[in-house]
């Protein structure tokens, strides 16, 4: 059974936001923001929701970029991500 998330780039002019990653998968790695997406959200929601959470950035404009989607070694689908551009408006 595949598993949904999102990762979500900031862009504001010609730089980018990234977050240290603290645990699990990547930990002490530079990234985007982002997660799993729950069940009663749609995946921009899911983004918006996880980059407020993660950053404290608010983003109103949004925009998919991409989807990567990782397998397994026979071919078995395990994780969807998609990949959102976002531009932060706001910061709490």
């Amino acid at each position: 059974m595949k598993k949904l998330y999102n990762l979500c780039i900031v862009y504001q002019h010609a730089n980018s936001l990234l977050g240290l990653k603290k645990r699990r998968f990547g930990a002490g790695k530079w990234d985007g923001f982002g997660g799993k997406v729950e069940t009663e959200e749609t995946i921009e929601e899911a983004a918006k929701r996880e980059l407020e959470e993660e950053s404290g950035v608010v983003a109103q404009q949004i925009e998919k970029v991409g989807i990567l989607n990782f397998t397994t070694n026979s071919g078995e689908l395990v994780h969807e991500v998609h990949v959102l551009k976002l531009v932060p408006m706001v910061v709490k």
